[in-house]
């Protein structure tokens, strides 16, 4: 519910507007710490207008935070008296990207509001305020919740495997989403799913499959720059890739990255899967487990 350059037909204290003087009113939104049930914001307001302040002290107004994420179509609002707050959401009810858009509202109708400080077209004049109306508007913030608790470790977590249906498939499709889509051909897709599940060979299935798509997804990276970024960035799986780097010391958002061997970096995020998997099935040629007609 973001607003602004809005005609009201009131003063309304705004960084869009003059309708005062020598006033401000700036709300600073952050996320103070996520947990498995609840994401906690912390809140902190400038409010440069005594008489608006004692119009929340005098509980005629009062502070408001209205939130919304797209990803969910979760929307709330928040209303409090206090400079310095702390609220929360349940983390179910949110993901990636959070806009915050900070308010005061009016309790109780207003019905001869003033302020010493309206702009000079304004003097001489009183305004009707309804309730809930709004009386000033700070600059919104944009959030990216990144839930700590939820954090995919393992990279090959981060891909889902879907059957590609179309007529006559023979290639494996890489395709991001929230999760990178691996589409694989129809009849091949209980062969790669029982793969997937089967105890023992996640470097199997990592070697064949995961590493020759996080390779691409690290060249499409490097050839497309920042549009890559600006397009993927609040997706689960790009938030997994980057948190992963970053451990390995390698900023996945910057210039450096473009000089990163991208072979050499799956390996190192998957622990080595395809050496892996051909020292298992050595030993299991070796073992007699498996034999040639």
């Amino acid at each position: 519910m973001e607003i602004s350059n809005k005609l009201f037909p009131y003063p309304v204290l705004a960084s869009f507007n003059d309708d005062y003087i020598d006033s401000n009113f700036d709300v600073t939104v952050k996320v103070k710490s996520t947990t498995r049930n609840y994401v906690t914001f912390e809140v902190l307001v400038l409010l440069e207008n005594d008489h608006l302040l004692n119009l929340i002290e005098s509980d005629l107004a009062d502070f408001a935070i209205h939130i919304e994420c797209s990803s969910t179509s979760y929307r709330s609002l928040v209303r409090f008296t206090d400079l310095s707050y702390e609220f929360v959401v349940p983390s179910g009810m949110i993901n990636a990207k959070v806009t915050l858009c900070p308010y005061i509202l009016a309790r109780k109708t207003i019905s001869d509001y003033i302020n010493p400080l309206f702009n000079l077209y304004y003097e001489g004049l009183s305004f009707y305020i309804d309730r809930h109306s709004i009386m000033a508007i700070s600059l919104p913030s944009e959030l990216i919740i990144a839930k700590d608790y939820d954090e995919i470790k393992k990279v090959s977590s981060i891909f889902t495997l879907v059957k590609d249906l179309s007529d006559n498939s023979k290639d494996v499709i890489v395709t991001p989403d929230d999760l990178i889509k691996i589409k694989v051909p129809s009849k091949q897709y209980e062969d790669f799913k029982y793969l997937s599940n089967a105890q023992g060979q996640s470097d199997l299935i990592n070697a064949i499959i995961i590493v020759p798509a996080i390779i691409g997804v690290f060249e499409d990276r490097k050839r497309r720059g920042e549009l890559f970024v600006e397009e993927y960035q609040e997706t689960r799986w790009y938030r997994a890739l980057k948190k992963a780097l970053s451990k390995k010391s390698i900023d996945f958002e910057s210039d450096t990255f473009l000089e990163e061997d991208s072979l050499k970096l799956a390996q190192i995020l998957l622990d080595s899967p395809i050496t892996k998997a051909v020292e298992s099935y050595s030993k299991i040629f070796e073992s007699g487990d498996i034999y040639e007609d």
